[in-house]
């Protein structure tokens, strides 16, 4: 259980790195 939390929050935050790399050009 411990573990696919973990793993669910890595993905999430990926994904929202992802999104705000995407929306915020640098």
């Amino acid at each position: 259980m411990k573990t696919a939390n973990k793993t669910a929050s890595f993905k999430r935050r990926t994904k929202t790195a992802e999104l705000s790399r995407k929306n915020v050009p640098l």
